[in-house]
């Protein structure tokens, strides 16, 4: 080894020593070897070179991740990519394909005969109460043999030097355009190093997932027409999704490209309307329509549930998959795995407590200060409009609609159970919130906005109740002086267009200022 290339190692060893698990250096103090060939071109001055390389390629293909004031910002991509040997990739891969069946086979179960939460393996009140948690898409399946289309984690090493997953992204995970373009980038800046260290190719993957999103049509379809719903330009990942679009080769769409006609969704195309058959949807699910799921919704399509639901269309992932972002699921995986797979799980997620149970709970207030609190019922990580209070940044915090409370709030919530704080803050209750370890991974700070309740609308119907039996009337008194003084008489509102209550007469608008008063007419003696 040069000399300089040991001076560089020797400086990294003295900042490094004691961190834990260690990318470059194994504990004798060597480089490792899939490391090997990088570390000697680094040696040599050549990173700073390959920065500004990386960065005027990133600038000339456009990547840009847009902030929370919704302004485009340059992509930051280092230029020394992570490093995996074959052996350590095998394991993980096995583990995450293992972690997608598993939550396939939670999803379906959720969603159908609800078998877990019957028998008690999940709890109930983890799942209904979690905004997450569509109603509408009960009963819904996706005509292939997953229902759980994309699945994303995020890994991360322990300090022996073991993978966990921090969080699962099941509710529209993004990343996926972002990683082609990135390795694009790479290959293009780095070509000598890339064709020496020969990465697994990605074109396997985006020709699979091409493929896939065509088989998932309706059986009726004879040519499938995919589409990409998008949010729009304003959404931080808008390149990521325009990315994907253009290499699958699929038509990137918002809601006002939409529209539900005769049972079906139809795109609109010079002037004409397509038939849509698949939807490759990045819009949260809770947006997706706003008359069956948020009325207030802009980036929906109006009827997709309903088309979904007579299965004249595919939108994955499928609506409610949100759920598994769920904390307090992440826990449950190894009982699940061994319940549903019959197999034991291969990667497992941090650790995480449960303040539903005294034990933990206990746990949970004696570490509060290393702890990361997720609330369980709502408003955990994952997905854009999800959030993550990172404590390692801040003094304390807690999950929720109010993500701005105090560390100590969410340590009396804890322990105090159900308490309400003012402010628009939620109601906690002791198992309501889970705590995991923080490890050394950085959450983007996310805009936190309240999240609106996943019940369906009301639909308001006016029914008018029937009408009561005539009375026969007192014989020598005349029928005008049954009437009261502001126009009603006793068999109702006589106003025109005023809709009585549903409660009967007794409950009528009283002649308001949409009834008209009849005539007095004086009537004929019995």
């Amino acid at each position: 080894m040069s000399s300089v290339l040991e001076d560089v190692i020797g400086g990294y060893r003295a900042d490094s020593a004691g961190a834990g698990y260690d990318e470059l250096i194994d504990a004798g103090g060597a480089v490792r070897d899939q490391w090997r060939e990088l570390v000697a071109m680094a040696g040599r001055g050549m990173v700073p070179a390959w920065r500004e390389r990386v960065s005027g390629l990133v600038e000339n293909d456009g990547i840009t991740y847009n902030t929370g004031d919704g302004a485009p910002s340059p992509w930051l991509l280092d230029p020394l990519p992570i490093v995996l040997p074959a052996t350590e990739w095998i394991a993980l891969e096995a583990g995450l394909l293992q972690r997608s069946r598993l939550l396939d086979a939670l999803l379906s179960d959720i969603y159908g005969l609800q078998s877990t939460i019957r028998t008690g393996l999940v709890p109930a009140r983890l799942i209904f109460s979690d905004p997450a948690y569509i109603r509408a898409a009960h009963g819904i399946s996706l005509p292939t043999r997953h229902q759980l289309f994309l699945h994303g984690a995020d890994v991360a090493r322990m300090t022996d030097g073991s993978f966990a997953v921090i969080a699962d992204r099941t509710q529209a995970p993004s990343g996926v355009g972002y990683a082609l373009a990135d390795r694009r980038v790479v290959s293009r800046a780095l070509p000598i190093v890339f064709s020496d260290v020969a990465p697994l190719p990605l074109s396997g993957f985006t020709q699979a997932m091409r493929l896939a999103l065509v088989d998932a049509a309706p059986a009726v379809a004879d040519d499938p027409v995919v589409v990409v719903l998008s949010p729009g330009t304003h959404s931080e990942t808008a390149f990521d999704q325009a990315h994907l679009a253009s290499v699958l080769g699929f038509p990137l769409v918002e809601s006002a490209d939409l529209v539900v006609r005769e049972g079906k969704l139809w795109m609109r195309s010079l002037g004409r309307l397509k038939r849509v058959d698949v939807v490759l949807r990045r819009v949260d699910a809770e947006f997706s329509d706003p008359l069956d799921l948020r009325p207030d919704s802009r980036l929906g399509v109006v009827g997709l549930v309903e088309v979904m639901r007579r299965g004249a269309v595919t939108v994955v992932n499928t609506l409610g998959s949100g759920i598994l972002e769920n904390p307090g699921i992440a826990r449950l995986l190894p009982r699940l795995c061994r319940d549903l797979l019959d197999e034991d799980l291969l990667l497992p997620s941090v650790p995480r407590y449960w303040g539903g149970v005294a034990a933990e709970r206990d746990h949970l207030l004696v570490n509060a200060d290393s702890l990361v609190l997720e609330r369980v019922g709502g408003g955990h990580a994952g997905g854009e409009g999800g959030a993550g209070v990172d404590l390692h940044q801040r003094p304390a915090g807690v999950v929720g609609d109010g993500a701005g409370q105090a560390a100590d709030l969410g340590r009396r919530q804890l322990g105090r159970g159900q308490r309400q704080a003012g402010g628009g803050q939620p109601r906690g209750q002791p198992g309501d919130h889970a705590g995991h370890h923080h490890t050394a991974h950085e959450h983007p700070d996310v805009d936190v906005g309240p999240h609106a309740s996943s019940r369906r609308p009301r639909r308001l119907r006016t029914a008018a109740p029937a009408a009561p039996a005539p009375r026969r009337p007192r014989a020598g008194a005349a029928a005008s002086r049954r009437r009261s003084r502001d126009g009603r008489s006793s068999a109702g509102c006589p106003g025109r267009r005023c809709v009585p209550a549903a409660s009967g007469p007794a409950a009528g608008c009283g002649g308001g200022a949409g009834a008209r008063r009849p005539r007095r007419r004086s009537a004929a003696p019995a």
